[in-house]
């Protein structure tokens, strides 16, 4: 798997503010503090880069894997391989663009958005050259299929048409190398939103018309023929973007110079060098095992870098976006905000490695096993020292980033060149004393020096120290770490996880485990916030998808039914009488009157009440009244002047207090703290119980029988009770499972109603709710 040199990459747009004195670098003096300062939402904005910056890449490895074996069944093994050595042939030529993307990608993110003419002279120039060196590499492609056809031991058929299929990838060719250049504006405009916009159409486009060529019987130069017509359109589209988003930057033909952009060349160059001592480091360990100890001790080294350098692609992804910012910053003259682009770089890296490591390193013997069928000691051992190197290469990237985007590419292939030097000879040496895993060694220590360069140059650049810096970087991690780790660790001790089935949910539950404990205990503000921004986008998409749902499937009643009754059991499970009661007392917590009692529709609600109660009574005042969940006290303040005595109860002290304070004209009345499944039962009976609203949160059957049975033993003989509860809506109020569930108004009172100790005196039907009278007989 190549590393690009996108792990010291490219950045996020960051809005300058004043940066005080108090930076917690108080080690050094005042003068390095100067500078702006990067603000939470700043912070917020290269964090979310990183992450939209993955989505691309991921995405279009996902279609790559899945296109695979569709492609292989249908142009067979030696079609698949024409194609694969064409598209090869392309990657190698594109490396001869001299890493002009990179040195014009600097100079746009260094303009800071308002570019200047040298800076769109530039771009003019160098979007010109690539175009020179596209059609160059057309040529040296479509001659390379003429060149390797008869070499490639292919059958006649296919020599005959691989000509045809690398014509057409150097002409897809340049349609790519145009789109490489665009994206590269883009970088450095750090609009990594429309990069990966285009990266996942283009990535999607592409599968479905090769998936439609192949199936109406197309053959490898149809696949070919695809893939130039959407590279093509996709350049294209790439090309109206940039210009649309700045005008200047919009391709003309023909502003063709040399000139313009030799003076850039040498920084390209030599990006190009540490790019290729960085595919050395991470490549050539497994080529040198081949040489030294056989083709097949090659698979053990393989097998056991892929997962860690899959991960080590989230890195990769997050320390990218901060290059085109360190280019701003340097232009800026703002080494303070360089030394906290660093801090924040290098955390949110490890943030998002750091759990992905740990769930590697624990379950390496059971993820091998579900991947292969085995785990060999060997394998896993490689796994997770690379895994160890690639957390530790992490942390280095953010240096890198921000020492590239200062220009200071020297020391960064310095570095490379060293590490890639020392990773050959210390392979080479352990090869031959502890076999292939030797390799896994000469690769971690190599990394963990290079690494820990990177971050020492990286921090005397930016004036602050290593020392610091890691303790800045680390501070709140060890116990999001340690739970993960104790997390994964009993996991595998007990359950042994060795399916996909069994490791993914392990996989995930690891990370909520690290998300849950980094959130409640050491985030920083701008990872708080960014979590809550995050619960705020799922909990926007979970109302959209409840909507629509809702919407479609009030047009099919059964599905509506269905839906509504899952809802239904969804709060039997949830609400149990402990539950409803922190909740009713976190409502009134939040604000006085949560239902709107004082509201026209409520007053009429009550007034229906009364007009049943004064029809049966007739005029009379019953001795002893109770009210039951008698809230705030608006209906307690209508139903004292028809009572001798009224008991009115709740389960909230806080609903209790403001229910004193609006009846203290009513002194008949006396308000009680109540439970009406647990508490012991008032004394005596009562000629009248009213019961507004509280059945209502009364969930589950067994609840509600020994509600009846208490109320009816609280009723004296003759007395009558008041029943109203809300109208659930159409469905439950129909349902035959809202009868057996007890949900709606409408069979509240049927149940009550149905109790051979009470007869049905009256019941009114309102907008939403429904009154029932009864009395005992």
């Amino acid at each position: 798997m190549e590393r690009e040199l996108g792990e010291f990459g490219q950045g996020a747009q960051i809005r300058q503010a004043a940066q005080s004195a108090e930076s917690g670098f108080a080690d050094f003096p005042a003068a390095a503090h100067s500078g702006a300062a990067l603000d939470v939402d700043e912070r917020i904005r290269l964090m979310r880069d990183g992450l939209i910056n993955y989505t691309g890449p991921l995405f279009s490895r996902i279609v790559g894997i899945l296109l695979v074996p569709f492609m292989l069944r249908h142009l067979g093994a030696e079609a698949y391989g024409l194609w694969i050595a064409s598209i090869s042939v392309a990657a190698m030529v594109g490396l001869l663009d001299f890493g002009l993307g990179w040195s014009v990608m600097r100079e746009v993110a260094g303009s800071g958005g308002n570019p200047d003419n040298a800076t769109v002279r530039l771009v003019g120039a160098a979007a010109n050259v690539y175009l020179v060196l596209g059609l160059a590499g057309a040529g040296i492609i479509a001659g390379a299929g003429f060149l390797l056809g008869g070499r490639m031991h292919l059958s006649p058929a296919m020599q005959a048409v691989a000509p045809a299929v690398f014509v057409l990838t150097g002409f897809a060719f340049v349609g790519d190398q145009m789109l490489t250049y665009m994206t590269e504006v883009l970088h450095g405009l750090r609009r990594f939103d429309l990069i990966n916009a285009v990266s996942v159409g283009g990535s999607l486009l592409r599968a479905t018309a090769i998936v439609a060529a192949l199936t109406l019987g197309g053959r490898v130069t149809g696949v070919a023929a695809c893939q130039l017509a959407v590279t093509s359109a996709t350049a294209i589209s790439a090309v109206t973007i940039v210009a649309m988003i700045e005008p200047r930057f919009g391709f003309r033909l023909g502003d063709f110079s040399l000139e313009r952009v030799r003076a850039h060349l040498s920084f390209g160059i030599v990006s190009q060098l540490a790019h290729a001592m960085s595919q050395i480091v991470w490549s050539a360990p497994s080529l040198l095992v081949g040489v030294m100890l056989g083709s097949a001790t090659i698979v053990p080294y393989y097998v056991g870098q892929r997962f860690p350098l899959a991960a080590s692609e989230v890195g990769v992804s997050a320390g990218e976006v901060l290059m085109p910012a360190a280019s701003e910053y340097d232009r800026a003259r703002a080494p303070g905000t360089m030394r906290e682009l660093l801090e924040t770089g290098t955390r949110w890296i490890l943030v998002l490695v750091l759990p992905i490591c740990i769930l590697l390193w624990i379950a390496a013997p059971g993820l091998l096993h579900a991947w292969l069928g085995e785990a060999r000691p060997e394998t896993v051992l490689i796994l997770r020292l690379i895994t160890a190197a690639v957390l530790l290469d992490s942390i280095g990237a953010a240096a890198g980033n921000v020492l590239w985007g200062r220009g200071s590419i020297g020391a960064i292939l310095a570095v490379h060149g060293a590490v890639a030097v020392a990773t050959l000879a210390i392979s080479a040496w352990l090869l031959g004393r502890v076999g292939v895993v030797g390799a896994a060694w000469g690769l971690l220590i190599p990394v963990s020096l290079g690494s820990a360069a990177l971050v020492a140059i990286a921090s005397r650049v930016c004036a602050v120290s290593p020392l610091a810096l890691a303790t800045r970087v680390s501070r709140g991690l060890m116990f999001p770490a340690a739970a993960c780790t104790a997390f994964v660790t009993a996991v595998a001790w007990s359950v042994s996880p060795q399916r996909w089935a069994t490791l993914l949910p392990v996989a995930m539950a690891a990370g909520c485990v690290y998300a849950v404990a980094l959130y409640r205990h050491g985030a920083r503000e701008e990872e708080r916030e960014m979590a809550d921004a995050a619960i705020r986008s799922l909990r926007g998409v979970r109302d959209a998808a409840d909507r629509t749902l809702r919407a479609l499937l009030k047009r099919v009643w059964v599905a509506r039914s269905a839906w509504h009754l899952v809802l239904a059991l969804r709060d039997v499970v949830r609400y149990g009488p402990k539950a409803i009661e922190r909740n009713l007392e976190a409502e009134f917590d939040a604000r006085p009157d949560p239902w709107g009692y004082a509201s026209t529709g409520e007053q009429r609600r009550m007034q229906s009440a009364l007009a049943l109660l004064d029809a049966a009574l007739a005029g009379s005042r019953p001795n002893r009244c109770l009210e039951i969940g008698c809230a705030e006290g608006f209906f307690t303040l209508l139903l004292a002047p028809r009572c001798v005595s009224l008991l009115a109860l709740d389960l909230s002290d806080l609903a209790l207090a403001r229910a004193r304070e609006r009846n203290r004209a009513n002194r008949n009345a006396v308000f009680t703290r109540w439970n009406l499944l647990h508490d012991q039962l008032p004394e005596g009976q009562f000629e009248l119980i009213v019961i507004m609203g509280v059945l209502e949160y009364v969930f589950r059957r067994k609840h509600l029988f020994r509600a009846r049975d208490r109320l009816i033993t609280l009723l004296a003989p003759g007395g009558y009770l008041l029943v109203s509860n809300s109208r659930t809506g159409e469905v439950s109020e129909k349902a035959r499972w809202g009868r057996w569930l007890i949900r709606g108004g409408k069979w509240l009172s049927e149940f009550f109603a149905e109790h051979q100790a009470l007869e049905k005196v009256s019941t009114f039907t309102g907008d939403f709710y429904v009154h029932t009278l009864l009395r005992k007989v």
